[in-house]
């Protein structure tokens, strides 16, 4: 039931729900477990919608190394908040240090293989792209090893 209520606060940017629910958990399971069977963890779905001050908060419980914990077919928190555009939340985790070029690893779907840089491109959060463009997403690792995903910048 927590965990129902810890995702509805995520998707309404609570913070003093997340907060409320964070500290009655005293062994920080639903910041450490998965919510989903996918390898969602909190860290990941908050990053979907891209409260920084959520993030803060989460991070202030966790490691710094949480920010590259990747879900089950590789998605990091970097990668969750690109795919859906937060330019503020991806800046914030490159400021922390988040890994670049982690790739997707879902073989068999039109996302297999996709950077964060990739997706945020394919998706034209253009603000994203910029973000990680400055901060050497293209040059972590190679553009051009998927030709059909070459794009003109």
């Amino acid at each position: 039931m927590d965990r129902l209520r810890l995702i509805e606060a995520f998707e309404h940017n609570d913070l003093n729900a997340v907060q409320a629910l964070i500290e009655d958990d005293s062994e920080y399971e639903l910041l450490t477990q998965p919510l989903f069977d996918n390898g969602y963890l909190a860290l990941h779905l908050a990053s979907l919608h891209g409260s920084v001050s959520i993030i803060e908060y989460l991070l202030s419980k966790l490691s710094l190394e949480a920010i590259n914990q990747p879900n089950d077919i590789g998605e990091t928190p970097l990668f969750c908040a690109a795919k859906h555009g937060h330019a503020q939340l991806v800046y914030y985790y490159v400021t922390k240090g988040a890994i670049l070029h982690t790739r997707i690893h879902a073989p068999g779907q039109s996302h297999h293989g996709l950077s964060a840089l990739f997706c945020a491109l394919e998706r034209n959060h253009y603000s994203v792209v910029k973000i990680l463009i400055a901060a050497g997403a293209l040059r972590a690792h190679a553009l051009f090893d998927q030709p059909e995903r070459c794009f003109l910048l």
